[in-house]
């Protein structure tokens, strides 16, 4: 088996050309099962406006587009795409992390991911890649990760950086240490299918699916029921013990810039009372797992 290697490069897929408005508009609302009738009732115009506008025999305002984007509850990367394929200017600014004015962002990061050790948190962006991690979280990739020697706890971590997609997936990686990772794998394949409908077929993250898909027994995953439970823990086993937790992903509230908008935090918490005794004086879960 090959050395686990959770970093993927985005930077070798090209950006898709860009769309017309109409053929990306109809992308976007079908990828939504939202009816030319729904949008046009939704956003107060007649349904054969919408259909003029995909077709292109209309041709929208930019006030038009807003409310479109707001209707379909649009992602701020597919409220720029809309704007520019009509010919206007960009809605969000999309600035690197490594920016000056991004340092208050990145402290309030730090802050945030603090509050969730010892069972560990994480900020990631749109392709899935941690941007900075937790001491108990850049404790566990690099035990996990086996190549993330760049993840410093609290930091920036600059690329290539550690795919958690890779960390759950890759034969050598977390599936080795959770109990029921078929169950775990196969709704979050169901998430990410979600977050890709509509996506464009050079969106970098359809290639970090891709090779996610070629890992052994992954492909069976597909036509695997979805679970029952409500909530579904991550259920660790070592030395006859259980650790049982759960996971939480929220976003950066009124983030008006691109790069922010698609952060998320990812953070683990205690799913049981024997989950909170066990780890109870260690600095890390990473600990427990060794």
């Amino acid at each position: 088996m090959d050395k686990l290697n959770t970093s993927v490069s985005t930077s070798a897929f090209p950006h898709a050309p860009p769309r017309e408005f109409g053929v990306l508009l109809q992308v976007l609302r079908k990828a939504r099962r939202i009816s030319q009738l729904d949008l046009a009732s939704s956003v107060g115009t007649p349904s054969r406006h919408i259909s003029f506008l995909e077709t292109g025999r209309a041709q929208p305002t930019r006030s038009m587009i807003a409310r479109l984007s707001d209707v379909m509850g649009l992602s701020h990367r597919d409220r720029n795409a809309l704007m520019t394929a009509a010919g206007f200017a960009a809605m969000f600014r999309d600035r690197p992390l490594e920016a000056p004015e991004m340092a208050p962002t990145l402290a309030a990061l730090r802050l945030i991911l603090k509050r969730h050790d010892p069972y560990g948190a994480i900020a990631i962006d749109r392709t899935w890649d941690v941007i900075m991690a937790s001491d108990a979280a850049a404790a566990t990739i690099a035990r996990v990760g086996q190549t993330a020697s760049n993840v410093r706890a609290f930091e920036l971590i600059a690329p290539p950086r550690p795919n958690t997609l890779h960390l759950l997936f890759h034969p050598d990686g977390l599936r080795k240490r959770l109990a029921n990772w078929p169950v775990v794998a196969s709704a979050v394949l169901r998430r990410v299918s979600y977050e890709l409908a509509g996506a464009e077929s050079a969106d970098p993250r359809r290639a970090v699916l891709d090779q996610i898909k070629a890992y052994p027994g992954v492909s069976d995953l597909w036509d695997r029921e979805p679970s029952s439970e409500i909530l579904i823990p991550l259920v660790f086993r070592f030395a006859a013990k259980e650790i049982r937790l759960v996971s939480t992903i929220a976003t950066l509230g009124t983030a008006q810039d691109l790069t922010l908008s698609e952060i998320k935090i990812e953070a683990l918490h205690p799913a049981d009372d024997a989950t909170v005794a066990l780890i109870a004086g260690q600095s890390s879960l990473d600990q427990i797992l060794t």
